[in-house]
């Protein structure tokens, strides 16, 4: 976001022509590098999910329960070849380094990276594979094949629904949290009151509704858990939404020259090396 807006290739949002932008959520209107410092917002929340942890509890009791939830599910040699990883280098590389306990995964120094190297070395030994697609994960995890993976909230909404004896974790060292959006190019088809309509349609309760019921991802607008099947909301643990919205670890950009260095080194790892 901060290199688009950088890069002069999007436009910022009048909000005020927004009718459904005072029902978000505050912490996902003014997310770090989506507003400018004059107060001009380039980015409008849509839905929200996290990457963490997904796995079996009939297989590995000892880590059910929030005080138990832990990345290092991930690291344990009891569950050796049992365990999969994203094939994605935020997937390996910020997991790491939560586990290693750096200041800032999202900007680690060379020390750090060599820290994290050697945790995705010895975590590669335990792997049973990293996983590009998420539903090929899901049946590794429903069969029994694996116990833990890592995983978005749709892995466990799906398998919960299959009857799948399933937990998804708040891991102690950090809840990864992730927002998805619209922004305005600087090149487009249409008119300007389209593009507004069209945002403003989404940002609608009623399509929160669907995220949440249908993709079991949180919605954006703040009515729309009043309107949800209150099961959903339960089972998802989404009760109080904004709990989880203020106490998340949000993806950050990570800066070019050291996204070059972690994507090399998932690389690496990956290759053996």
């Amino acid at each position: 976001m901060i290199r688009w807006i950088h890069a002069g290739l999007i436009q910022p949002i009048d909000v005020s022509r927004l009718s459904h932008w005072p029902d978000m959520f505050s912490q996902l209107q003014n997310i770090r590098g989506t507003v400018d410092d004059d107060g001009n917002h380039y980015y409008t929340p849509w839905s929200w999910g996290n990457s963490s942890i997904v796995f079996r509890t009939d297989l590995a009791p000892e880590y059910v329960g929030q005080e138990n939830h832990s990345w290092k599910i991930l690291w344990d040699p009891k569950y050796a070849n049992r365990v999969a990883m994203r094939d994605n280098w935020a997937g390996t590389t910020i997991p790491a380094g939560l586990i290693a306990g750096v200041a800032d995964p999202f900007a680690m120094t060379d020390n750090e990276i060599a820290q994290v190297r050697t945790l995705l070395q010895e975590q590669r030994d335990l792997n049973r594979f990293y996983w590009s697609s998420e539903v090929d994960a899901q049946s590794a995890l429903a069969s029994g094949e694996i116990v833990a993976m890592y995983a978005w909230n749709s892995a466990y909404a799906t398998l919960k629904s299959e009857g799948v004896p399933v937990e998804y974790m708040v891991p102690k060292e950090g809840l990864l949290t992730w927002v998805d959006g619209h922004v305005l190019t600087n090149r487009y088809v249409g008119t300007e009151e389209q593009r507004y309509d069209y945002i403003d349609a989404t940002l609608a309760p009623e399509v929160g509704v669907f995220m949440i019921e249908e993709y079991a991802y949180g919605a954006a607008n703040t009515k729309s858990y009043d309107m949800a099947d209150p099961g959903i909301i339960a089972t998802l643990g989404l009760e109080d939404p904004e709990a989880i919205l203020s106490g998340s670890l949000w993806f950050q950009t990570v800066p070019p020259e050291i996204q070059r260095k972690l994507v090399n080194l998932h690389d690496e790892v990956l290759a053996g090396m």
